[in-house]
């Protein structure tokens, strides 16, 4: 995909820019892909009912595409957002910085939160997901308490506006990269940056809290996660990572 074939769509303010962009995506399909930017955002939102604050100067966008793959693969879009973002932070940051992928939805910068993503989508009868929109927070200016942003470390961070042409032109070559080499390639990408792996880390679920080694990922981005006294690994699909 070329970064250019982007239909973008700026607003002052918006309650989120996830519904946004599934409303013009369910409207205008022809316009797809799409993404919205805000410049605020007052009702933002992140995975399992978290909020996402939206200080002013961040970068709030949404991205929308047809990916046109299993319902149970979509998850993959937050590992090529993350790894979209590590590369774009990269350009603006000096050396020192440590950038880390945090399953399964965070970007760090010096183990402190500087982005998030939240992936949604909608499917068809057969499982199929037709549409998917990925969010994006990025702590551009601001970052709320034990967070970051990128002035930490710049006395003049990047516009939202700029960020966003940068982002675009590196999501469009992850995405055309998982198109031609899969998901593994862009897995491999994700693990090179990934916190805690081959070291015990805590995992909480709805009804349970469980500490054991990450082991990598599965083929679906799920955690692969060892635990002591027990034979194999577990599969989490859905949950929280805290380190110990």
């Amino acid at each position: 995909m070329d970064h250019s074939k982007w239909t973008r769509h700026f607003f002052e303010e918006l309650p989120s820019t996830q519904d946004k962009a599934f409303d013009l995506a369910r409207d205008s399909p022809d316009l797809i892909p799409l993404v919205v930017v805000t410049k605020r955002q007052v009702s933002g939102r992140g995975r399992l009912g978290n909020v996402w604050v939206g200080l002013n100067g961040n970068f709030f966008g949404s991205f929308a595409v047809r990916p046109d793959m299993p319902l149970n693969q979509a998850g993959q879009f937050s590992f090529l957002a993350a790894v979209a973002l590590s590369d774009v932070l990269e350009e603006y940051l000096p050396e020192n910085c440590k950038i880390e992928h945090k399953w399964p939805n965070d970007v760090l910068l010096n183990s402190k939160k500087v982005a998030g993503i939240l992936i949604e989508s909608e499917s068809d009868a057969e499982g199929v997901a037709k549409l998917l929109v990925i969010g994006v927070g990025v702590n551009l200016a601001e970052a709320p308490d034990g967070a970051i942003s990128l002035r930490d470390f710049l006395p003049h961070p990047p516009l939202p506006e700029d960020f966003l042409e940068r982002f675009l032109v590196s999501l469009s070559h992850q995405m055309n990269k998982m198109e031609t080499e899969g998901f593994s390639a862009l897995r491999a990408d994700w693990l090179f940056r990934a916190k805690g792996l081959g070291e015990k880390i805590r995992v909480r679920l709805p009804h349970e809290c469980f500490e054991g080694i990450f082991e990598g990922l599965e083929n679906d981005g799920a955690l692969l996660i060892r635990i002591e006294g027990q034979k194999g690994v577990r599969v989490i699909r859905s949950g929280e990572v805290f380190f110990p």
